[in-house]
């Protein structure tokens, strides 16, 4: 949808909603702008604009409210028009918006750095931050076995009907497994110190 000022207005109101609730519990807000909309390959053309949109309002949270913002909508940007001019076939996604592994890399690299990992700016990609840890390598696999058991469970449990999905586990079922796993990726992890 192009920019309208009474959805935009919708938005600011929720999010200001959403801080209090979150904040009156408690708990700490950090924000992340939108990723990148990628109107070459998802159409909609000015819809990347609205996003850019958004993310500005949301930067300017940081200095008005107070509020940690992570921007990923900029670092998007930026990397995707870099690597067009080079390669102009390039995308995240074919549908302009599910990224792949380097849309999601770049996504994870920003929220990294915003809670103080370092030594990133130059990493291409999740395997490369664990280059010269011995079980790096295990530990990720280890993190994405979780992570993928997780995410099925979750689809499954909120009856999620997207075609390909596979059927994930019962919640309860898939909290005990990934407690398991959990076990095992610090213990790849102590075994590093």
């Amino acid at each position: 949808m192009p920019l309208d000022e009474e959805r935009f207005a919708r938005f600011r109101e929720g999010m200001k909603w959403l801080h209090g609730q979150v904040t009156n519990a408690g708990a700490l807000m950090i924000y992340v702008t939108p990723p990148t909309f990628d109107e070459v390959r998802g159409g909609h053309a000015g819809y990347s604009a609205v996003l850019g949109k958004y993310s500005e309002w949301l930067l300017e949270q940081r200095k008005v409210a107070g509020w940690e913002v992570v921007d990923l909508h900029g670092p998007m940007d930026s990397y995707l028009a870099q690597r067009r001019q080079t390669e102009p076939e390039f995308a995240y996604a074919a549908d302009g918006v599910h990224a792949n592994a380097v849309g999601h890399w770049i996504i994870a690299k920003q929220i990294l750095m915003h809670v103080g990992t370092r030594d990133l700016e130059d990493v291409a990609d999740a395997k490369g931050m664990f280059v010269g840890i011995p079980s790096g390598q295990e530990a990720l696999r280890l993190v994405q076995r979780r992570q993928d058991m997780m995410k099925d469970a979750w689809l499954t449990a909120t009856g999620h009907k997207r075609p390909g999905m596979k059927q994930g586990l019962s919640l309860p079922e898939a909290r005990a497994k990934a407690a398991e796993i959990e076990k095992q990726i610090r213990k790849v992890v102590q075994n590093q110190r």
